[in-house]
């Protein structure tokens, strides 16, 4: 079972801490930045970031060419040769 538990404050995290190690549960302290904290970028960061959203979305639009790669059954027939696959032709 996980158990996930946002804390605002670190003093919770004092408090909270040694109950955990008595009880012998494993967890994982983690920070996460604040939306504040996010919204304190520098423009020239929003700008990068605006730039690789962009070329991201046009890749998705576009998609990828995967015409070179071949017949991938093919080549695990090939590739795999030290044991028996599903469907291959034994010789």
């Amino acid at each position: 079972m996980e158990l996930i538990i946002y804390l605002p404050d670190e003093k919770d995290l004092a408090i909270l801490e040694p109950l955990l190690r008595r009880m012998d549960l494993r967890f994982e302290k983690k920070n996460v930045q604040s939306k504040a904290a996010k919204q304190t970028a520098t423009p020239e960061a929003k700008a990068k970031l605006e730039a690789t959203r962009a070329l991201l979305l046009k890749m998705l639009e576009e998609g990828v060419d995967a015409s070179y790669f071949g017949d991938p059954v093919e080549w695990q027939r090939q590739s795999r040769q030290d044991r028996p696959l599903p469907f291959r032709e034994q010789a």
